[in-house]
């Protein structure tokens, strides 16, 4: 009996964008098959019993595998009888090359169903606080691709763009970004056109530099890949509109340890009160049972690239469930605040020599931008 691949949309970075039914497939799923974006902490959603084969492409041309061999791997999963997930970043048919994968699943004759996602090109600007359209200033937008932007093997309209006052977003546009502002003056529009750099768009890492067409590529020198770049009028509303980043955990992986004993209401409402301030909220575990060596080690690598920014405990028996669980890993926590609710649990968290912030109110000291900027920079104890 032939399996079915769903082909999913992972959103644009965060992984709390991914779609209800995209989520639902993730954790079905016999085998995920994942790209470079798809964050650590989506991969824990994961069944713990699920094959993870990582088919991520990396700049500068590294490719895990090319294209068609990742096709070829769908299909022979498939015909093994297995659910299979392709977890894509962003949207399968939006420069994801999920239209490949589809012709060739449908060419093999296995069943599959493409779950959409919220595209970087939509998602990463509106996190930013740059609206694509406007009333007065921008009624079109047009999303091409940089990678070609030197050769013009895209067939691009260059000159069209730069006559238009269309919002132009272009992807994978970082390593062009010099060729993509000289087509663009060459063909008339403005060198002082409002242009825009997110890397890492909707994650803790996300970081935004304001230019103009002419002096984005300096300015946006040090930037590295994912990134997407925004061109025209609209980017001037980020300075009314950037609503993300004055949120006072904005930038902050909060790790939330959840031992089995305690409520998961209490950790799901945790969590939520650190997305509606801006954090990214890292569960720990994330089903109500002892943890998979996957989830461990997925949560060791976060911390491991500094991918952890804060720990919130709520108890000693969360404080001591998380370093047991841990093991020699555990150092690496050193370098991670935490904040908790008692003396106790304080008192428990001292016996692992980490700095402690104790606050009764968890919710008023999460909305504390000054008290976490202090914590943060405070060094180890």
């Amino acid at each position: 009996m032939l399996g079915t691949v769903y082909l999913v949309g992972a959103g644009p970075g965060n992984p709390d964008l991914i779609t209800v039914r995209g989520l639902e497939c993730l954790r079905r799923a016999q085998v995920v098959v994942y790209d470079r974006l798809v964050s650590r902490s989506l991969l824990a959603e994961t069944a713990p019993e699920s094959e993870l084969i990582y088919v991520g492409k990396e700049g500068g041309g590294f490719h895990t595998l090319p294209q068609a061999a990742i096709s070829q791997l769908l299909v022979d999963k498939a015909r093994a009888g297995l659910t299979v997930c392709r977890l894509k970043g962003g949207d399968p048919f939006v420069f994801g090359r999920g239209g490949e994968e589809a012709i060739a699943l449908r060419r093999a004759g296995i069943p599959f169903e493409v779950v959409p996602g919220v595209t970087a090109g939509v998602g990463v600007p509106t996190f930013a606080g740059i609206p694509l359209t406007h009333r007065g200033m921008a009624s079109t937008v047009v999303f091409v691709t940089g990678h070609e932007a030197a050769e013009l093997r895209s067939g691009t309209d260059w000159a069209g763009l730069a006559a238009s006052s269309a919002t132009l977003v272009c992807y994978m546009g970082l390593g062009r970004l010099a060729e993509v502002r000289d087509e663009l003056l060459r063909y008339g529009r403005p060198a002082d056109t409002p242009a825009a750099v997110i890397h890492w768009g909707t994650r803790a890492e996300q970081r935004v530099v304001i230019g103009t067409l002419d002096d984005l590529p300096e300015r946006a020198r040090e930037l590295a890949q994912p990134a997407i770049v925004v061109i025209g009028q609209v980017v001037d509303l980020r300075e009314v509109m950037d609503w993300a980043e004055q949120r006072p955990l904005f930038g902050r992986r909060v790790l939330l340890p959840a031992p089995l004993e305690e409520p998961a209401e209490a950790a799901a409402e945790l969590a939520m009160a650190v997305r509606d301030r801006g954090g990214e909220p890292w569960v720990f575990p994330r089903r109500p049972e002892a943890p998979a060596w996957r989830e461990v080690e997925l949560l060791r690598q976060e911390l491991s690239t500094g991918g952890i920014h804060l720990a919130v405990v709520t108890s000693p028996s969360a404080a001591h469930f998380l370093f047991h669980t841990l093991g020699e890993s555990a150092s690496l926590l050193h370098e991670v605040p935490f904040l908790c609710k008692t003396p106790e649990t304080a008192a428990a968290l001292a016996r692992y020599d980490v700095r402690v912030q104790v606050a009764g109110d968890l919710g008023g000291l999460l909305g504390d931008s000054a008290l976490l900027n202090g914590l943060a920079a405070g060094g180890r104890r």
